[in-house]
């Protein structure tokens, strides 16, 4: 019942992604309590959950007290760009993974290696968490919770289909979505996601990666007309043509005809099983029909690929004691309540001492999933303002290519072009 009880509680925030501290760079401590702002605290069943990890802060230091203050998550990027604008205090904030490159360009966040510590830092968060808050050379964000884009199968269709074990290999991948195929003609093995821009440019990332390719350079250029990331869309557009994968497929699309047995593989992230069990996957069944695996490499012994997904904490510059809000960064994202907040809600915790523990070595889902994540890149689209609008631009061109309009050569090249001249 507690594990059910974890997954309902991770569906209500599955459509967020929960993280953020505000604190910032007054040296004088100003007079009230500091102030933590989000979304998450203010959503549901994760109320008590913010409630008891702000208590046992408040309980230890009764000179440094903090108050919640939350909205919407749909509103909650605006609020705080409003609030600062109009000089507002605040001291730490939750953000979705990719806001603080938006935040962080207002010059209104403090710098964590110097609130924190570089070596605390370093010797508690994995690189890669602690890489996706590095803005402009400047560690700006660590994270909350974090994890990755991945991919999900069903164990018992591949079974069914012949196929002994998850696919490690693009050859195995292939091999293994003809047989699933053949084995149900009206099946779609893989619901890659070809509809919903934001998703579709999150996973082609992935998918560039694996065949070597890039969409934006270390210098912010656009590189994605290459050969690797052009023998990545003729690929797909190969498995379009063979009926492997299909048109018009949204990630809600694949995660309910995933839940129903018309798909093998699709892509999500790690409130994937908390999703399927919302539309029809009992608890019973979760270790024969949801489990993540690896995305298949070109050639073994290369890395496999995948996108950061996550939660973040920043501080203001302008807050009432940088340290001290730094010091609740480390009380909420440590061991003890790291652990706690994975207890109540499944989301998996960032220090490496709360993720090398029994607690979440005992949750095959979770440790999988952060072996998967140890591997993660941040989405190259991130650092960019306007990432909806080349969002849009890679998806139009990408499904020109799958269904004949262009060809793998013509879409990337007029993807780069378009992407380049939204970008100056």
């Amino acid at each position: 019942m507690q594990r059910v009880t974890q997954v309902l509680m991770v569906m209500v925030l599955c459509t967020v992604f929960v993280a953020g501290v505000f604190a910032g760079g007054a040296r004088e401590t100003a007079p009230g309590p500091m102030v933590w702002v989000g979304w998450s605290g203010s959503e549901g069943a994760s109320v008590p959950v913010f409630e008891e990890k702000i208590n046992r802060w408040n309980t230890r230091n009764p000179g440094d007290q903090v108050e919640w203050v939350g909205w919407p998550w749909s509103d909650t990027l605006q609020q705080i760009i409003i609030r600062s604008q109009g000089g507002e205090r605040m001291d730490i904030a939750q953000l979705q993974l990719g806001w603080a490159e938006t935040v962080g360009s207002m010059g209104i966040l403090a710098d964590l290696d110097e609130v924190i510590g570089r070596d605390w830092l370093e010797a508690n968060i994995p690189r890669a968490a602690l890489d996706a808050g590095v803005i402009n050379g400047r560690q700006l964000a660590v994270p909350y919770t974090s994890a990755s884009i991945g991919m999900i199968y069903n164990p018992s269709l591949l079974a069914a289909a012949g196929v002994d074990s998850p696919p490690e290999t693009l050859a195995e991948f292939e091999a293994a979505l003809v047989a699933l195929k053949a084995y149900d003609p009206d099946m779609i093995p893989y619901g890659m996601t070809t509809a919903d821009a934001g998703s579709v440019a999150q996973d082609l990332n992935a998918w560039f990666w694996t065949f070597g390719g890039r969409i934006i350079d270390e210098n912010g250029r656009v590189v994605l007309d290459s050969p690797e990331n052009v023998a990545a869309v003729r690929w797909f557009k190969s498995l379009e043509e063979r009926g492997l994968i299909t048109l018009d497929m949204s990630r809600f699309d694949a995660r309910v005809l995933f839940a129903d047995e018309q798909i093998a593989f699709y892509d999500d992230a790690i409130l994937g099983r908390a999703i399927g069990f919302g539309n029809g996957i009992p608890e019973a069944e979760w270790d024969s029909h949801i489990m993540p695996m690896m995305r298949p490499i070109q050639e073994r012994g290369q890395a496999p690929q995948s996108v950061l997904w996550g939660h973040q904490l920043v501080v203001f510059q302008n807050a009432r004691n940088p340290q001290m809000a730094g010091e609740f960064i480390k009380h909420i994202i440590g061991e003890e309540t790291g652990l706690y907040y994975f207890q109540q809600t499944g989301l998996p915790p960032v220090t490496n001492e709360a993720i090398g523990s029994s607690v979440v070595a005992e949750d095959p889902w979770t440790s999988r999933w952060l072996d998967i994540s140890s591997y993660g890149r941040s989405h190259e689209l991130l650092q960019f303002e306007n990432i909806r609008e080349l969002q849009n631009i890679l998806t139009e061109e990408f499904q020109a290519a799958l269904i004949g309009s262009k060809s793998a050569e013509r879409s990337i090249r007029d993807a780069a072009a378009r992407m380049q001249d939204a970008i100056e």
